[in-house]
C-alpha cells in the first residue's frame, strides 16, 4: 500500500511540474512574439497635423524607444520644446489599437494626460488622440507621427 502511495505521489507531482514547465514555455513564446511583432515600430516620428505636416511648422519628435512584449516605452516633444513620457500598451484583440499614458519627468507641476494609438501603413504612420488630464482640464488632440527612421536614433 505504501509503494502505492508513493508511485501516486510522484506521478501528481511530475504532472504539476510538467505543466509548469509547459506554461513557463509558452509564456516565453508569447512574450517573445509580441516583442518581435511590436519591435518594428521603434524609431523617431516627427509629430504631424491631420494633413501630414509638421506642427505649427516646427520639428517635433516622438521616438518609440523601447518594447517589451505589447508595452511600448515612448518619448517626444511638445511645442514648447518640453519633454514627455509615455508607456503605451498595445491590445492583442484589437491589432494596432494601444491606449496609454504620458507625463512631463521634468515638470515643476503635475502635468500628464492619455494617449490613444492606431497604427497604420505597417507603422509608417501613427494615429494619435492625446486626452491633457492636467489640472483638471480634459483637453483632446489629434495629430499623425510620421516615421524618420528605420532604427531607434542615436539622440
Amino acid at each position: 500500500m505504501d509503494l502505492l502511495i508513493v508511485t501516486s505521489l510522484i506521478s501528481f507531482l511530475s504532472g504539476i511540474g510538467a505543466s509548469i514547465l509547459a506554461a513557463a514555455l509558452y509564456t516565453a513564446w508569447q512574450n517573445r512574439n509580441l516583442t518581435k511583432r511590436y519591435s518594428k515600430y521603434k524609431g523617431r516620428y516627427t509629430q504631424c497635423d491631420l494633413r501630414g505636416e509638421p506642427l505649427n511648422g516646427k520639428a517635433l519628435w516622438t521616438e518609440i524607444t523601447n518594447v517589451d512584449r505589447g508595452l511600448l516605452t515612448v518619448k517626444g516633444t511638445d511645442l514648447g520644446g518640453l519633454e514627455w513620457v509615455s508607456k503605451i500598451l498595445m491590445n492583442e484583440r484589437f491589432p494596432g489599437f494601444g491606449l496609454g499614458h504620458y507625463h512631463y519627468p521634468a515638470s515643476a507641476e503635475s502635468d500628464w494626460g492619455l494617449h490613444t494609438i492606431i497604427i497604420v501603413d505597417e507603422g509608417t504612420t501613427i494615429l494619435v488622440q492625446v486626452q491633457n488630464m492636467s489640472g483638471g482640464r480634459s483637453n483632446i488632440y489629434t495629430l499623425l507621427w510620421k516615421k524618420t527612421t528605420a532604427g531607434v536614433s542615436k539622440a
